[in-house]
């Protein structure tokens, strides 16, 4: 596709719907600004309007960022980051899990997404079947990559990355 100009200062081009991920400190967000709004250099370090090249950091049972390895060499990529949680009602419905268990996540949750608007980022949080969910944000940003840690223990989750594999393999990510 053809560039167009850019649509504010630091901007490459902007999606096919004129919206921007913001990059800061490595990690992505959608941003909201006026147009009138000055460009934040202190927190900022440049925006990125392309619909490619944006790398998923998928957290799964590990939700913190330190010590995190997808999380690590997402970074290294220098690619803009999406940090994303799917809610799976697959996932929540095995009897395996309890309300405990939930709210225990709920509240671990809340704590990785003040620790990644502490990095200048937020959690992107979905709900919905993985496959399902990865290829609305493929359609929406053009993902590069999927990071995410290996699971292990129930079968469910291994059925469910292998068939987020076979996804990413068949879209070109």
């Amino acid at each position: 596709s053809g560039r167009r100009e850019p649509c504010h200062p630091g901007a490459n081009d902007c999606d096919r719907h004129g919206r921007l991920l913001y990059q800061s400190r490595h990690l992505a967000r959608p941003a909201r600004r006026s147009s009138t709004a000055p460009l934040d250099r202190q927190s900022a370090l440049f925006y990125v309007c392309s619909m490619s090249g944006v790398h998923v950091v998928w957290f799964k049972r590990d939700l913190r960022v330190h010590d995190h390895a997808a999380l690590l060499a997402a970074v290294a990529s220098g690619a803009p980051i999406v940090p994303l949680y799917i809610f799976e009602p697959g996932y929540w419905a095995q009897p395996e899990h309890s309300r405990r268990q939930f709210d225990f996540v709920i509240d671990t949750l809340r704590e990785l997404d003040a620790a990644l608007e502490a990095r200048g980022s937020r959690l992107v949080v979905r709900t919905g079947n993985a496959v399902d969910v990865f290829s609305a944000l493929h359609r929406e940003y053009g993902l590069e990559a999927i990071h995410a840690h290996e699971e292990t223990g129930l079968q469910w989750t291994f059925d469910r990355d292998r068939q987020v594999r076979r996804w990413a393999r068949n879209a070109g990510v």
